[in-house]
Formats: structure tokens, C-alpha cells, sequence
């Protein structure tokens, strides 16, 4: 008896030393991933005179689809990362509705603990001004009872919330300590295959970016940027060569005065876009400088900044110009509508849900954008032909219960478009976030917030030449509730008000405004719905919703009529 129970003793204490040693040792294999189910119900009414007999006026789509992944460590510095989507659309049968697809795929180490790697697909970015991935419009004004929708898209389209295009190249990046005068330096080197050569007339066209970020100490850093968008010569049988290369330098300084902390940060450079070989292309050289200077008075959480700017017109980094969201495109639910099948605008209603309008790669020349949406900054911070400051302020208080960021936006055009005036733009912004049960000192989470924004485009008139007045307002509120246990509800309006007139530019192939189509626009945007979710844990919910979305169009002579859109929403969302 004392043998078998010494034994069995023994045997315990080896199995808990294997199991502190399992415990402690990095997993070879692990899965991961996410899973969702998708549904909508649509309803359409439409405000014309006569009955719409073709469109049918309800609709109905849904998927469920499964990110499966796979994280394998071959070794102690080297890790795979694979990802298969299986999507199953609702209506197939017999898998004769399901695909595979392969999601994602890379590599990465370290080597001698010094130089990190990684090949594959890579999450990337640098500056706003070489190569950033901007936030698509509307999408900071969407309250949360609407953002569960736009989760999905970003989602689908590897926007990751941090501003990175994902890309499908190499990285490298390492760095030096010192122990005097420099803390450290460090440096961030990519390159990316933007488009395969089609055999012909098409070469391989790459995208490769570099950083040197120089940190002298904890109140002064220095940085130089390289990106360059450009066609790998001898590639394809033309010898003519895209380039488009963009140098910048930033640097940031800050220092702490008792309880006021000021922070000073900067950026200039200047971009080169050619089309070698090609004497009809125009050479386009441009340069930018963007400063702002910031206090912060730590006591009472409130800070102020003050920002000045100017984008030259011939500016062009499309690392950084590139939009997050087709304009070109039309959306899939009720493409067209009426009698007369009328093509249905792009709605913010469209970009809510509908990833197929968004964009995955970098592309040159400047994209499309809608006047309506954002006329100001199309293309972020380095929108283009353009100069002036911007002042704001933030503030935190209640025992961190209220939030609050206003801003006003000045700026103007450098260089005029089909007139020696120049436009002017003015933009007034604002948003708050108010944690009700803190103030109310309440266990359960209760949250209101709300966004404006207000732009205005103006330009003087001349003989044959209108004068442009063009405001956008758009506004949104957002509330949500913990009921009881993990149940929450949620509400929200987003409303979008445009009128007045404007020009839009009309390009050639090589980005040259060559005429311009009137604009003029009187209408407005709403969407208003509430719903209620089930938390299961941090990284899985399960929502139900009722959205109500409506445009009116108050011109009288324009062809597409007011219309509204009812919608029942059924998400299931998982991350494992």
C-alpha cells in the first residue's frame, strides 16, 4: 500500500511539474480568429407620384462567416500567422453558396534580438503626410448605436483603427541604443506590391517607405520619412515610369513647466510626380509645412493647441492621399430605383454597411470625393491647395465623467481653380462624452454623446463665373445603457444637412483639371434607430436593431426623389 501510494505521490508532483512547465513555455500551435452572423431587412417607400412597379421594395440578405486562424512558432523567434474565411450567403444550397478565401498570411522574427521581420501581409504607416490610411468621412460622427454596422466593414477592409493600410510586402525595422546625448535611434524600412505587371503595357508597380527616428530624450525626438509610389522599370515592354516619391522631416519637442506641460511638433517636405518617357505628362512638384503648439494645464485636464498649415496644390503623396472610400462606386442594396430606374447615390446609410464601397489599395493621381461629405479635407491633412490654422481646445472633468474637443478650422486656397479667386473654408467642430452614472455615482454603465460639424465653402464671383457657397452640417447622438446583467441598450441619431453651390473638378488621365461641372445640392441625411445587445463577453455580442434611414431632396428639377429605408439589423459578432 505505502508503494502504490508513493507512487501515485510521485506522480502527481511530475505531473504538476509538467503542467508549470506547459504553462510557462510559448505555445508551438494556438487558433484564432472571429465569426459572425449578418442579417438584414429592408423596406423601401419612396415619395414620387407615381407607383415605383419594377424596384421590389423589400429586401432581404444575410451571410455567417468564420475567420479561422492559425498562429504557429516554429521556433523561439518566428511566428506564422494564417487566415481562411469561410462565408456561407444565405440562400445557397448544398454549399453551393459557400467560399474560401485565403484571409491572411505572413511571417515574422526577430534576429539576434535585434532586427525584427516580417513577410507577408503587413499593417504599415508612417505620417499623415507619406503614408497614412485616413479615417472615412462621417465615420468619427457615428454614434454607437450605428458603429456595431461600421465595425464590420472596417473590419472586412483591414482598416485596424490605427490609421495603417494593409499591404502585402516586407518589413524591417531595428533600433540603437546609446548611453550618452542620444537615447536611442531607430529605423522602420518596408516595401509593398501595389499592382502585378499585366504582361504589356502595365509595369510592376511597388510602394516603399522609409523612417529614421532619432530620440535624443524624453523632450526632444527628430524624424526623417522617405515614400515613394513607383513603377519597376523593365517590367512590362513600356518604357514609360511612374515615380512619385515624397521626403519629409518632423520633428517634436516638450517640456513641463510645473503643472503646464507644452508640446511642440512639426513636419515639412516636399513630393515629385513624373511619368517618365511621357512628354505629354506634366512634372508636378510640391512641398507642405504643418506646425502646432499645444499647453496643457494638468490640474484641471485642459488643454489648447493651435495649428498653422500649407499644402501646396501640386502636392501628391498617394500614401497619404489615398481615400478609404470609392465614390465612384454605387451600392448594392436598391441600386436603382423609380420607374425610370434611376441610379441610387452613394448614402451614409451605404457606408454604414456595405464593404464593397471601400478601398483596399493605394492609388495615384486623387481620387473622387463628394463635395457633400467633406470639401475641406478629402484627402486628410494633406489635402491639397491648401493654407491656414486651426485653433481647439479639450477638457476632462468630473472625476474623468466628462469629455469634451471643440476645434475651428480656417484655411483657403493657395493657388485658384478656374478663377484668380481663391476659396475659403471654415470649419466649426465639436463633441462631448458624458458618463452619466459617474456623475450619478451609478454601478451601471450609462453613456451620452454627441458630435457637430459645420463647413463652409465660399468664393467671390465674376463676370461668367458664379460665386460658390456651399454648408454641411452634420450632427449626431448617441446613448447607451446597461439594463440588467449583461444586457444593454442602445440609441442613436446621425443627421446630414447639405445646401448650396459648388464646382467639381473634372481631371484627365494625368491629374490635370481640364473643366468643371456645376454642383448645387439642397437636402439632407437621417438616420435614427435604436436596439438592444447582449454582451457575452468583451469580444462577443449578440444585437438586434431597428434603423430608420431617409434622404430628401428639396430640388425641385432633380431627377432622384426622396425616399425612405426601414431596417431590421441581426448581428452576432465573436473574436477568439
Amino acid at each position: 500500500m505505502k508503494k502504490i501510494t508513493s507512487t501515485i505521490f510521485t506522480g502527481l508532483i511530475l505531473c504538476s511539474a509538467l503542467t508549470i512547465q506547459a504553462q510557462t513555455e510559448v505555445k508551438k500551435f494556438s487558433l484564432n480568429g472571429t465569426a459572425r452572423t449578418l442579417s438584414f431587412l429592408d423596406n423601401l417607400s419612396q415619395d414620387v407620384e407615381v407607383a415605383d412597379t419594377i424596384t421590389a421594395p423589400k429586401s432581404l440578405s444575410s451571410h455567417t462567416l468564420v475567420d479561422l486562424g492559425m498562429l504557429i512558432r516554429p521556433g523561439d523567434n518566428i511566428a506564422i500567422q494564417s487566415s481562411v474565411r469561410i462565408r456561407n450567403d444565405f440562400g445557397g444550397f448544398w454549399g453551393s453558396g459557400v467560399t474560401f478565401d485565403v484571409r491572411e498570411l505572413y511571417v515574422k522574427g526577430v534576429v539576434k534580438d535585434v532586427v525584427r521581420y516580417q513577410v507577408g501581409d503587413v499593417h504599415y504607416k508612417l505620417t499623415p503626410y507619406t503614408f497614412y490610411n485616413n479615417d472615412s468621412e462621417l465615420s468619427n460622427y457615428t454614434p454607437a448605436a450605428f458603429s456595431h454596422l461600421l465595425d464590420q466593414v472596417s473590419y472586412d477592409n483591414f482598416y485596424l483603427g490605427d490609421n495603417t493600410w494593409r499591404q502585402q510586402g516586407a518589413a524591417v525595422d531595428f533600433g540603437v541604443v546609446f548611453n550618452k546625448y542620444v537615447q536611442e535611434i531607430n529605423w522602420n524600412v518596408f516595401t509593398g506590391r501595389v499592382a502585378a505587371t499585366n504582361g504589356g503595357n502595365q509595369p510592376e508597380r511597388l510602394f516603399s517607405a522609409a523612417n529614421m527616428t532619432l530620440i535624443q530624450s524624453k523632450y526632444v525626438s527628430l524624424g526623417v520619412n522617405y515614400a515613394n509610389f513607383y513603377d519597376f522599370p523593365g517590367t512590362a515592354s513600356t518604357t514609360e515610369q511612374y515615380v512619385n516619391p515624397v521626403v519629409t522631416g518632423n520633428a517634436q519637442v516638450a517640456y513641463t513647466f510645473g503643472d503646464i506641460a507644452l508640446t511642440a511638433n512639426g513636419e515639412m517636405g516636399k513630393s515629385h510626380n513624373e511619368i517618365k518617357n511621357d512628354s505629354l505628362a506634366p512634372v508636378l512638384d510640391g512641398n507642405f509645412f504643418d506646425t502646432k503648439i499645444e499647453a496643457k494645464y494638468t490640474p484641471w485636464q485642459f488643454g489648447i493647441y493651435i495649428g498653422m498649415k500649407s499644402v501646396g496644390a501640386d502636392f501628391r503623396s498617394a500614401g497619404a492621399q489615398t481615400k478609404r472610400i470609392n465614390f465612384d462606386g454605387t451600392p448594392a442594396a436598391y441600386e436603382r430605383i423609380t420607374n425610370d430606374q434611376i441610379l441610387r447615390e452613394t448614402t451614409m446609410f451605404d457606408l454604414l454597411r456595405e464593404a464593397d464601397l471601400y478601398n483596399l489599395q493605394l492609388q495615384n493621381g486623387l481620387m473622387a470625393f463628394d463635395a457633400r461629405y467633406d470639401n475641406i479635407t478629402p484627402y486628410g491633412a494633406a489635402s491639397p491647395n491648401r493654407q491656414g490654422f486651426e485653433v481647439g481646445l479639450n477638457w476632462v472633468g468630473c472625476k474623468d465623467a466628462v469629455k469634451l474637443n471643440a476645434s475651428y478650422l480656417s484655411q483657403s486656397e493657395i493657388r485658384g481653380q478656374g478663377t484668380l479667386n481663391l476659396r475659403n473654408f471654415a470649419r466649426l467642430d465639436a463633441n462631448a462624452i458624458i458618463a452619466i452614472n459617474k456623475l450619478l455615482k451609478w454601478k451601471k454603465s450609462i453613456e451620452l454623446t454627441a458630435g457637430m460639424r459645420s463647413d463652409n465653402t465660399t468664393r467671390d464671383g465674376e463676370a461668367g463665373v458664379p460665386s460658390v457657397d456651399l454648408l454641411t452640417d452634420v450632427l449626431s447622438l448617441g446613448f447607451s445603457a446597461n439594463i440588467v446583467s449583461d444586457l444593454d441598450i442602445v440609441l442613436g441619431l446621425q443627421q446630414h444637412t447639405y445646401a448650396g453651390f459648388e464646382f467639381v473638378n473634372q481631371t484627365d488621365k494625368y491629374d490635370q483639371i481640364i473643366n468643371f461641372t456645376e454642383f448645387t445640392v439642397d437636402g439632407s441625411q437621417q438616420m435614427i434607430g435604436g436596439g438592444l445587445r447582449w454582451n457575452f463577453s468583451e469580444k462577443t455580442y449578440l444585437m438586434g436593431q431597428f434603423n430608420q434611414f431617409s434622404q430628401n431632396n428639396n430640388l425641385v428639377d432633380d431627377v432622384l426623389p426622396s425616399y425612405t429605408i426601414n431596417n431590421f439589423a441581426f448581428i452576432y459578432s465573436m473574436q477568439f
